[in-house]
């Protein structure tokens, strides 16, 4: 599998909000997506708990291009790279478990709170 642009990159845990993203020749911060992963998930699991939906959430850190070093990952997070991308993605192609209707619900509750910006075509 090659990466996108032919560039290879590995994600190291930084200081608390960064990580460090290294290539070959350079390296930059980047946010830490852990942050925004937990703040996601409680506001998925508030959305869920109002529409009166119980379903576990997943949370995941998935990079099908790149390594991530997280040593210390949190317990309810799974980081899934280029190490582990395609033994994860099979096994998701091999779920044929049909969609629940607690999975429909869910995700009816999760749509009402997007927003759709849209216009009429004049076709």
């Amino acid at each position: 599998m090659s990466p996108i642009g032919g560039r290879l990159a590995l994600f190291v845990r930084g200081k608390q909000h960064f990580w460090i993203e290294k290539h070959s020749l350079s390296e930059k911060k980047v946010l830490n997506p852990v942050i925004s992963l937990n703040k996601t998930g409680n506001i998925v699991h508030s959305i869920l708990k109002h529409a009166e939906v119980v379903l576990p959430i997943k949370k995941i850190i998935l990079s099908r291009n790149s390594y991530i070093d997280y040593p210390e990952v949190p317990y309810d997070i799974e980081l899934i790279d280029i190490r582990k991308y395609d033994e994860w993605f099979m096994k998701m192609r091999r779920t044929a478990a049909p969609i629940k209707h607690t999975q429909i619900i869910a995700a009816k509750a999760l749509l009402n709170y997007c927003l759709t910006i849209s216009c009429n075509r004049t076709d």
